[in-house]
């Protein structure tokens, strides 16, 4: 398979040729986040989607910034067992209140108390606010993404600008 210009084909028979779809990797002269995505067209025009960029995609993001320091503070945070299981009921109980605001339903106050009691216990270990906050901005960059390629395919997924 060969990748780059318009020109580009792919396969022995040439009946596909490639051409590059702006969809958001680090550029260091513009200090911006690009990913180019690659996108094969057959001889008769039509787009044929291809696994292959979406995988490319995946390896962008495990090579990214963001993705790094998520990694290694989740691997520092989890290494203690107490504090991996605060953030299992931490999260669990994170769904469950966004659950019943979306819903409309009055939140279990005991489930708010829990919540509360957690959040001060992981919130006052720095390693564990930055870990969140990493996972945070992680949630942040995979949303804008997700945001573009179903905005490509003109799929509402319901999440907005």
């Amino acid at each position: 398979m060969t990748w780059g210009r318009t020109s580009d084909t792919i396969g022995r028979n040439a009946a596909t040729r490639v051409s590059p779809f702006f969809v958001g990797n680090w550029d260091e002269s513009s200090g911006q986040k690009r990913f180019y995505l690659r996108i094969a067209y057959r001889k008769d025009g039509h787009a044929v989607m291809e696994h292959a960029t979406a995988h490319r995609l995946a390896q962008e993001i495990r090579q990214s910034e963001e993705y790094q320091t998520y990694h290694a503070l989740k691997e520092e945070v989890m290494a203690d067992e107490t504090t991996a299981a605060l953030l299992k009921e931490y999260k669990k109980l994170q769904l469950r209140l966004q659950m019943a605001a979306v819903s409309g339903t009055q939140p279990d106050n005991d489930d708010m108390q829990r919540f509360q009691g957690i959040s001060a216990l992981l919130f006052g270990k720095l390693e564990v606010s930055q870990y969140l906050l990493a996972e945070m901005r992680l949630q942040q960059e995979v949303a804008g993404i997700l945001r573009i390629i179903t905005d490509a395919a003109d799929i509402d997924m319901g999440m907005g600008q």
